[in-house]
């Protein structure tokens, strides 16, 4: 097995890029925002099994926040062409703490 070290505790990832069409991109992007707040929800939910007397605030502002950006991520939708090709690039940068 091929083991590599990481040397910096830094890790950055491209995630998606390319070019696609308005409705590839509105399945796309809805689909990231609602496996979001799903996964938000069963954190909630398993943290309310684990403790019932626990303050959900924290989940549920969480998931305020995703409906939010969906919000946000909609409207943008709309104000695009139907036809083209539209760009987008998604990278994600992991620091770990020491």
């Amino acid at each position: 097995m091929n083991k590599q070290k990481i040397k910096s505790k830094d890790l950055d990832l491209s995630l998606l890029e390319g070019n696609f069409e308005k409705k590839e991109l509105n399945q796309l992007l809805g689909q990231w925002i609602a496996q979001q707040i799903n996964q938000c929800k069963i954190d909630r939910w398993a943290a309310w099994e684990r403790n019932h007397q626990i303050d959900t605030t924290a989940f549920d502002l969480q998931i305020e926040k995703l409906r939010e950006q969906r919000a946000i991520i909609e409207s943008y939708l709309s104000s695009i062409e139907p036809t083209g090709n539209h760009k987008i690039a998604a990278q994600i940068n992991v620091q770990l703490k020491a």
